[in-house]
């Protein structure tokens, strides 16, 4: 029997499997029992990967024999009574969870085991536990909080919430060696945490919740590429060291001062629900500083490689005469939301210096000197200065689309303000579309700024040449795209000039918008049975690479549609064309495609161009030109990126 996702009767009473008899709890299924367990010497019981097993109820339950789980899941809002065979191990492969439970052996004084596996597993929730006669020695250490160790029990801790557990590093820099802390157990995710200077330096292993941090003056937290979340409020009196990409999380207050953070590539994240305070001596460097609460005083400066907020409305106040180095700055309020950026003294500015980019929009800010030496003049997008703002250039007034008129997007008419012309002087901020017309240029324009996504999604059409004169900034929820095309005619391609620079944090899209199935499919299309299309890679057809079909385009100077996969039934279209000519940096953090449209189906498309030429390109997006996946071989062949 397979206990599979499409079953929907999954509480039994007693399940007893016998006589040669097979019981499966599939991938991603979940059984509950609320009786025994049990199966004879001939039968067995099988829980695969992903499947979870509840034993739940008020009624005494028992085990008989040997088990093997992935999630284990045990204990009602009543007390769950339950027994295991004396002698036999229950392996948790993944997570255990224990609630309401009263658990003992069959036979009074033998030990039942358990193993949780100390590779995959996770750290196990136990609690309001009164257990006796278990040997957990084959696997993990268990803490089980607010529970009775009511004898006989190996390998299990005992604890209350808040309590001090002190790294020792007595023996080695394991996390989860029970000898190297104060309590002789592994930290719980209600525990104050405090690391002391003098022993080895722990390695955070695994990623881990703690209540509170406390690491003392020479003593170093090593992250060990492992993500760590504080709830309440951390000292890092000594050094929290990154090694890697991680992510640190803090939900309350977080005190730096006297201490340091190595930053390596690591992500440090503010996003209390409470109002935060983050004190620093100005000495403190960060990799990313990610401010996703909605208010945050940051009591001391810093210097960090990327400082970032894109959390509406928000409040932001830093200290009074404190300098804040910030390589890249990204700010991102809506004109409904702006960041609110304030000084803690009224009278006295906070001092700001942004060396490399600053992406800044939709703000509220004041007494921001950012008159440093070496510092860029930051121009924001749609914000409002309230006075004794230094090195600011608010500069001419933004354009926001409404929509109002029309999808013309070089009508006025259908941005705020609405006077006047649409023209080389003109910077435009289409933050969101949805709701309202989406902006369609169908006629070569110039304008000096534009900006795109911040809000919900934006998506601007570009059916014909746009030059941007300064700056163009793709942000996230933001996309740039052409029509479709139909017909013989390659009628649609993104043709963009920027003469400054340009920022992809969201999208330039052209998937499926290459040649279509129709009356013509493009060069690449075979025109014969269900065959994908060929580019810049043949295609795939009939299980060998497309005979029928001609590579086209140029290598160098790639300009040409995707073409068509051809079959009667539903062939797919290729990738469009996107051409970027940028005369500063070009940085895609986000995504450039020309991909074919992605669809499991006969006749698949092939994908388009991308022909990219900038001063410098960075960012750690992708750029491609895929084509379609098809199935039974009959997959399209890949554009040409240049």
């Amino acid at each position: 029997t397979i206990i599979s996702t499409n079953v929907t009767d999954w509480t039994v009473g007693n399940v007893i499997i016998q006589s040669y008899a097979k019981l499966r709890v599939a991938t991603n299924a979940q059984i509950a029992i609320c009786g025994n367990l049990t199966n004879d010497s001939t039968a067995t019981f099988t829980a695969d990967g992903l499947s979870t097993v509840s034993l739940v109820g008020t009624t005494t339950g028992t085990i008989y024999g040997a088990r093997s789980f992935y999630n284990l899941s045990i204990g009602d809002p009543g007390l769950k009574p339950l027994f295991f065979q004396a002698g036999r191990t229950q392996l948790v492969a993944k997570a255990l969870s224990i609630s309401n439970a009263y658990l003992r052996s069959t036979q009074d004084g033998s030990s039942w085991f358990l193993k949780l596996d100390t590779v995959s597993g996770t750290q196990p929730t136990i609690q309001y536990v009164d257990v006796r006669n278990s040997d957990a020695s084959p696997g993990a250490t268990i803490s089980a909080r607010d529970s009775t160790n009511a004898g006989q029990n190996v390998n299990w801790t005992f604890f209350t919430p808040g309590q001090t557990n002190v790294w020792l590093g007595t023996v080695n820099s394991d996390w989860q060696n029970t000898n190297n802390w104060s309590l002789a157990r592994l930290p719980a995710s209600e525990d104050v945490i405090r690391i002391s200077s003098g022993g080895t330096t722990p390695k955070l292993n695994p990623s881990s919740t703690l209540f509170a941090l406390l690491i003392d003056s020479g003593a170093t937290l090593d992250l060990n590429g492992k993500d760590l979340t504080v709830t309440t409020n951390a000292v890092i009196s000594g050094t929290l060291k990154g090694t890697a990409s991680e992510t640190v999380t803090f939900l309350r207050d977080v005190d730096f001062s006297g201490g340091d953070m190595t930053p390596a590539s690591s992500t440090v994240v503010l996003a209390g629900s409470l109002p935060q305070t983050v004190t620093l001596d100005g000495t403190e460097t960060f990799s990313t500083l990610k401010v996703q609460a909605t208010n945050v005083t940051f009591n001391g400066g810093f210097s960090a490689a990327r400082l970032t907020c894109s959390t509406p409305g928000a409040a932001l106040t830093f200290k009074a005469g404190s300098l804040y180095t910030v390589n890249w700055l990204d700010l991102i309020g809506t004109t409904a939301s702006r960041l609110v950026l304030r000084s803690t003294v009224s009278d006295t500015s906070w001092r700001l210096k942004v060396t490399d980019v600053a992406h800044v929009v939709a703000v509220d800010v004041a007494r921001s000197d950012a008159d440093e030496t070496g510092g860029l003049t930051i121009q924001p997008v749609a914000s409002v200065d309230s006075s004794n703002n230094l090195n600011w250039d608010f500069g001419s007034s933004w354009r926001l689309w409404t929509g109002a008129s029309s999808t013309n997007f070089a009508d006025a008419a259908n941005w705020n303000p609405s006077d006047g012309t649409i023209d080389t002087s003109s910077r435009l901020y289409v933050q969101s579309t949805n709701g309202m017309n989406t902006p369609v240029l169908s006629g070569a324009l110039t304008v000096a700024d534009l900006v795109v996504g911040g809000g919900g999604t934006a998506g601007v059409t570009l059916n014909a040449a746009l030059t941007v004169t300064n700056c163009l900034r793709v942000l996230t929820n933001g996309v740039l795209t052409h029509s479709a095309n139909s017909g013989a005619t390659e009628q649609y391609k993104i043709n963009l000039t920027v003469q400054g620079s340009l920022f992809v944090d969201g999208a330039i899209d052209a998937t499926a918008k290459g040649w279509a199935p129709g009356t013509y499919y493009g060069p690449g299309a075979s025109g014969l049975g269900t065959f994908g299309a060929c580019h810049g890679g043949a295609a795939r057809n009939d299980n060998s690479y497309g005979s029928l079909n001609n590579t086209y385009g140029s290598i160098t100077n790639p300009v040409s549609l995707g073409s068509a996969g051809y079959w009667s039934g539903n062939a797919q279209a290729g990738g469009g064309a996107v051409l970027l000519r940028v005369n500063g940096q070009a940085v895609v953090s986000g995504a450039v495609r020309a991909d074919g449209k992605y669809y499991t189906a006969f006749g698949g498309g092939s994908g388009g161009s991308v022909n990219l030429i900038a001063g410098t390109l960075s960012g750690g997006g992708t750029i491609s030109a895929n084509a379609s996946q098809g199935i039974d071989g009959h997959g399209g062949g890949g554009g040409r990126i240049a």
